[in-house]
């Protein structure tokens, strides 16, 4: 299985190339080597920041909240609530709570947009290196 999607790579430098030429071409600063700069920047960050994104998905950091939620969902629907217990006093639980989770599908790669994300903010560094 290969390590880096190509065209998730090439989605990635799209989006960051397109962010970094309109943050140049929008912003009124008198030094065009800032524009240069805060551009390679701003390719960066966007990529950047959808890759620690998915990154925090592929870790399950957003499951335990949903989990909760769908928790305290069915602990307040009243059809859940059967009103009748047995003589001993014990409940059995529904087939639903002993049921396993539910297998999820696989994030999508993280390394990608972090590869390009990290591409630009270097590129950015090297530049600020350079030219001032």
């Amino acid at each position: 299985m290969p390590v880096f999607s190509a065209k998730r790579l090439r989605t990635y430098f799209l989006v960051g190339t397109v962010t970094g030429i309109l943050y140049v071409s929008l912003n009124r600063d008198s030094n065009s080597t800032y524009q240069i700069i805060d551009g390679l920047f701003a390719a960066g960050v966007l990529p950047m920041v959808a890759g620690l994104f998915l990154l925090s998905k592929s870790l399950d950091a957003f499951d335990l909240r949903a989990y909760a939620k769908d928790k305290l969902n069915k602990r307040g629907d009243p059809a859940s609530d059967t009103g009748s217990s047995d003589s001993s006093g014990s409940e059995e639980k529904s087939e639903s709570e002993n049921a396993p989770l539910p297998k999820k599908e696989p994030a999508p790669s993280f390394r990608e947009p972090l590869l390009v994300g990290a591409v630009f903010c270097l590129a950015s560094i090297f530049s600020s290196l350079v030219l001032l």
